[in-house]
């Protein structure tokens, strides 16, 4: 999933770097191990959205927001998720409030 990301990047909206990091400075992938995310000196994006990689570690939200919708919609999970059990979750809430 995650090479796809790499490889399909424009389709999915981001900037057409996908190791590029959000946040970070310096460097061919806007990453220095030892200025880090957070540390004077470091900015981030204006518009984080447009990104894969947030620090160097971890993705955006957007990237994970992504890939959680190509596994509850598809294309990324085979069969595609049962939204079914969703209605059977609910009606068990109802009729037993204190489960969560």
């Amino acid at each position: 999933m995650l090479t796809m990301f790499c490889y399909m990047v424009s389709c999915l909206g981001f900037k057409k770097r996908p190791l590029e990091a959000c946040c970070g400075v310096g460097g061919e992938y806007n990453f220095t191990i030892d200025k880090e995310c957070g540390y004077e000196g470091v900015s981030n994006c204006q518009n984080p959205s447009e990104y894969v990689n947030w620090d160097g570690y971890h993705l955006t939200e957007a990237a994970y927001w992504k890939m959680a919708q190509g596994i509850l919609n598809g294309p990324y999970a085979t069969p595609a998720f049962d939204w079914s059990c969703l209605e059977y979750y609910e009606s068990v809430n109802k009729e037993y409030p204190f489960i969560k």
